[in-house]
């Protein structure tokens, strides 16, 4: 069985002798029914962040290689990435909900006072 390492494709070969288990997990099993189009986009999402790691000349694949393989396939995850994410709009959206729980509350309170009087 050859070594992993670089291949003519630049990805590395798999060690399946490490992959093989003898009593595998149900729960850790790839789903291999999926759409061919969807398989062909998580593979293609999986090509680009082991390019990049591979590019870092590092052997962890880090979140920022999975987000910026999301925003090259046009995917990006919103608030997580500084660059799709506008904070402004969150701080403003977080008030908007405060000050409208505050208003439900004042409300509440004037009908129980009207109940009684």
């Amino acid at each position: 069985m050859p070594e992993p390492g670089p291949s003519s494709s630049g990805t590395h070969l798999l060690n399946l002798e490490r992959l093989q288990d003898p009593d595998p997990d149900p729960d850790l099993e790839l789903d291999l029914e999926l759409e061919p189009s969807a398989s062909k986009q998580y593979l293609n999402i999986i090509r680009d962040y082991v390019t990049f790691c591979e590019y870092r000349n590092a052997k962890t694949i880090t979140v920022s290689d999975v987000i910026y393989a999301l925003r090259r396939l046009g995917r990006p995850i919103y608030s997580f990435d500084p660059d799709t994410h506008d904070h402004s709009t969150t701080v403003k959206k977080a008030r908007e909900i405060a000050r409208a729980a505050r208003e439900e509350a004042r409300r509440a309170e004037t009908d129980d006072e009207e109940m009684f009087v």
